[in-house]
């Protein structure tokens, strides 16, 4: 949507009476591209999973942001400054339609993972963001201890801080990041209100972010379930009417997990399940919660209910058969090494990490993660812009260890309805061979069935594929898979039944 001047108008009264954080940012520079390759950019040549905004009438800018922010401590229930002022200079990366007058008002924001900048969100949604007429901003939010620990011992550094000026470091040596990474929630906070309101320098003015999602996976999953529990939403608000974020998709991170809840600053370690604070705090706006096999088999605890209240919105969506990020971009061609700043830092002589799973027998599980989370994404959008009430999705079902249970064809029950276990080709579990490990935890494998079981499952390919469809199609209407992606899996599909009916990968 394009501003009326009396929305512009507004947009002045809260840069005049918005929050004080903003205040803290000295400086916004936007750095051309020229010669230089921005890191993670959008387009990588010989990445799948990169894509030519250009194509799309989108644009991307660079911009550094330098000022001050402070870490916090927890006390009594409130926030307390930690550490006060610690300067710093970020990058931020937007990319937005050229064109603003056909921006839709919708903007995304994502912090970079400590390892390696890497920006999940944006890969598995960048199509449903151009399509839906978006925009979307990432933010450098700093390392966690591990990143640092790495980063110090070896040769190339693997922390978010670090890696962009490993990469370029004339473009990039003008970043600095402090050693308390705990001024990420203000660093994060004070940026989006910058674009969410009129500045000289920014690429918003005249069609200012009418709405902010938040989004992140694993890591930055967990950034945004800590930005909510410990109060950084009311914090950093624009006014007390008005939220900094309309809402929150927390990705492949659940409570009950190690790092579910970050540390607030660097001086802490990371807390116990049994602190309340990592109970999902109901706020103003909705938040879904999108979890995995592998997250929820790790922490069985009990999970917030789904609630159309405000405060306290909130949907949980659980899918089977995947472990963690595995699937996320894969329906895109993307796998764990050929993301676009992974081909950037190959190219300049970074070493590339050996896969792990290349002996065993067999491949990788193909659950399409990624549609399942944009649909997630979808109906998030949905529910702020539109005021329409996403699906509820079952919980998956657990037995007494606390794992997930599964059917006669070894398929797991309850979770987001899925046709690969529905009308199955294949068994969808782990196996307990060393080669069918990944760091130090199983992987989630595809067992494919032999052409004759398919045959007296089915009858034939043709009446597999329609069995297929029919399903995919009531997700499509129930909105658990976008129409798009539904194309995309049925043509997907169409060559895996043909190999399966004709005993290709038994």
């Amino acid at each position: 949507m394009t501003y009326s001047r009396i929305a512009w108008f507004c947009a002045l009264l809260l840069l005049a009476g918005g929050k004080e954080a903003v205040a803290d940012i000295e400086h916004v520079k936007k750095i051309p591209a020229g010669e230089r390759e921005i890191y993670n950019a959008a387009e990588v040549k010989g990445s799948p999973v990169s894509v030519n905004l250009a194509e799309y009438g989108y644009v991307e800018e660079e911009y550094f942001v330098s000022g001050t922010a402070s870490s916090f401590d927890y006390k009594d229930g409130s926030l307390v400054v930690h550490n006060k002022d610690l300067p710093y200079v970020t990058r931020v990366v937007v990319r937005r339609p050229e064109d603003m007058a056909t921006f839709s008002g919708v903007l995304h924001v994502e912090p970079e993972h400590p390892s390696k900048g890497n920006t999940s969100h944006w890969v598995a949604m960048q199509h449903f963001i151009i399509d839906s007429g978006d925009a979307y901003v990432s933010v450098g939010s700093g390392n966690d201890p591990r990143q640092r620990e790495l980063t110090a011992q070896g040769e190339f550094p693997t922390a978010q801080s670090d890696i962009a000026k490993w990469y370029d470091p004339e473009r990039y040596k003008a970043l600095q990041w402090p050693a308390d990474d705990g001024i990420r929630y203000q660093v994060i906070s004070d940026a989006v209100h910058y674009f969410r309101t009129a500045h000289v320098a920014n690429p918003f003015n005249g069609a200012l972010p009418d709405v902010a999602i938040a989004g992140g996976w694993s890591f930055t999953g967990s950034f945004w379930r800590t930005y909510v529990n410990y109060g950084f939403h009311e914090k950093f608000a624009i006014s007390a009417e008005k939220p900094l974020f309309d809402g929150y998709l927390v990705g492949i991170s659940s409570r009950w997990n190690g790092l579910g809840v970050l540390p607030l600053n660097a001086d802490i370690d990371k807390d116990g399940m049994d602190n309340p604070v990592r109970d999902l705090r109901p706020v103003n706006v909705p938040v879904i919660e999108f979890l995995t096999e592998f997250e929820v088999g790790e922490g069985d605890g009990p999970q917030v209910a789904d609630s159309n209240k405000n405060p306290g919105a909130h949907r949980l969506y659980e899918i089977g058969a995947v472990i963690h990020g595995d699937q996320l971009l894969m329906d895109q061609g993307g796998d764990r090494f050929n993301r676009g700043q992974l081909i950037q830092l190959y190219r300049k002589g970074y070493p590339k990490e050996a896969d792990a799973l290349a002996e065993c027998q067999y491949p990788l599980s193909d659950i399409p993660q990624g549609p399942y989370a944009r649909a997630a994404l979808s109906n998030l959008r949905e529910w702020i812009v539109n005021v329409q009430l996403p699906p509820h999705a079952q919980e998956l079902v657990l037995d007494e260890n606390g794992q997930v249970l599964r059917d006669h064809h070894q398929n797991p029950l309850g979770g987001m309805p899925v046709a690969e276990f529905a009308v199955p080709l294949a068994s969808y579990t782990t196996d307990a061979e060393p080669q069918c490990q990944r760091n130090g935890r199983p992987a989630m494998l595809r067992k494919n069935f032999s052409s004759q079981q398919l045959q007296a499952m089915y009858g034939n390919k043709d009446n597999y594929l329609k069995a297929y469809h029919d399903y995919l199609d009531a997700m499509v209407r129930e909105r658990w898979v976008l129409e798009s992606d539904a194309k995309m899996l049925k043509n997907k599909m169409a060559d895996l039944a043909t190999d399966a009916f004709a005993g290709k990968g038994e």
